[in-house]
């Protein structure tokens, strides 16, 4: 029996003896506290209302982007940079918790708790309690769930963002196998598109067709990069390569099927 009790103790000093006193250890770092975590463009893209019984009603959201900085929130409705609220915040913890709170246009003094916070996403949430601390509580039940994804600066968006005249438009026609077997020049659809942050407008030859607005993404597909549109009226959607952009030119291919895709080359506008 004393030689099987002294086993345990014989193996902790041989896995004692194995380590090194100079071994690395990795140690995970520390989080970040939540004033530098917060620090960001944050797009609004669904709230979620949620009743007195637990239901769920969740509305999409079209323009709604929150700048945090150190000193404020500046909060956009409108691209064009209209319709701004926000201002001084101060960051809270309670009981584990944190919270948010800053003077809304709208709402007065607004109070949310963080209840998710990383690289990509955030979630800020007005329970009914948080509610009745409105000025304009409206005296029924309330309970809000803001939901945004941080907005990440692609390496192209600088060489992007400009007025871009449209030069031509080249079809071209492949075979199965991928082979062009047709090229042809055809007329220019649009004039200029005015590329912004997140949006754009698209002037159109046709001058009796009203200005377009479009909101957009640069994504990243197969060592690709891809502008992806996405139109307000109607509610359609378009994707195009860019194929190459430097400081005054820019070229992008659009795929319409496997075997037609259109060229258009672009000069910036002056």
């Amino acid at each position: 029996m004393k030689k099987l009790f002294l086993l345990p103790i014989l193996f902790s000093l041989l896995f004692a003896g194995c380590q090194q006193p100079d071994d690395e250890v990795d140690f995970p770092e520390p989080q970040k506290p939540v004033a530098e975590r917060i620090i960001g463009v944050w797009i609004n893209y669904a709230d979620i209302f949620i009743d007195r019984d637990g239901k769920e009603t969740t509305v999409p959201r079209d323009y709604l982007v929150y700048y945090i900085k150190d000193n404020g929130i500046y909060i956009y409705s409108n691209p064009e940079g209209h319709d701004q609220d926000g201002g001084a915040y101060t960051l809270s913890e309670t009981g584990g918790k944190h919270y948010i709170e800053w003077n809304s246009n709208n709402m007065g003094h607004v109070k949310y708790e963080i209840t998710t916070l990383t690289d990509s996403t955030l979630t800020l949430e007005m329970t009914d309690s948080l509610a009745q601390l409105l000025e304009g509580y409206p005296g029924k039940y309330y309970h809000n769930v803001m939901k945004f994804r941080r907005r990440i600066k692609h390496p192209l968006e600088d060489k992007v963002k400009s007025t871009w005249r449209t030069d031509t438009t080249t079809k071209v026609i492949y075979d199965t196998a991928g082979n062009i077997i047709k090229q042809e020049q055809v007329p220019n659809e649009t004039y200029t598109y005015d590329i912004n942050t997140d949006h754009l407008y698209i002037n159109w030859k046709d001058e009796a067709k009203e200005e377009t607005y479009a909101e957009y993404s640069l994504k990243d597909r197969d060592g690709k990069t891809y502008l992806e549109l996405e139109y307000e009226d109607p509610s359609t959607t378009a994707s195009y390569q860019i194929i190459s952009v430097s400081d005054d030119k820019m070229v992008w291919e659009q795929k319409v099927s496997p075997t037609v895709s259109y060229i258009i080359e672009f000069t910036k506008y002056k």
